[in-house]
């Protein structure tokens, strides 16, 4: 970065920046998803058993 100006220097920062973010926030989507899924089948599960049970 020695040889770029300033504003090339920021621009690519915030280039990396808004890349970081996106993908923390896919990411935290993602598991956001796994997680319901997984409570979603944990509780068809639990129906399920009480279904047997009645």
């Amino acid at each position: 970065y020695q040889t770029e100006s300033v504003q090339e220097f920021r621009f690519a920062l915030s280039e990396q920046i808004r890349q970081q973010v996106f993908y923390a926030i896919f990411v935290e989507k993602v598991e956001t998803s796994i997680k319901s899924n997984a409570l979603i089948n944990a509780l068809k599960r639990l129906v399920q058993k009480q279904g047997h049970h009645l």
